[in-house]
């Protein structure tokens, strides 16, 4: 196993996991993925197997205090 940055040629298979993890209850639009990505490269990784697929992706970015006070106001 290898862990490696996100790269263009593994949105596929992210994708792919993300479906099996929550079916069609929660997913994140790949879009949606690559902004919280493009907020923090260096935080964001798959795990590939020998054959270099991917079997698990972290996607990790800042989350700001204020950012979540400003949600939790919309919120009744």
């Amino acid at each position: 196993m290898k862990i490696s940055p996100i790269t263009s040629s593994h949105w596929q298979q992210i994708e792919r996991i993300q479906h099996a993890a929550y079916g069609d209850d929660f997913p994140e639009s790949i879009d949606v993925l690559k902004s919280k990505i493009a907020a923090s490269p260096q935080t964001c990784f798959v795990c590939l197997d020998d054959q270099q697929h991917v079997i698990g992706y972290l996607i990790s970015h800042p989350y700001h205090k204020a950012q979540r006070l400003n949600y939790m106001k919309q919120v009744p």
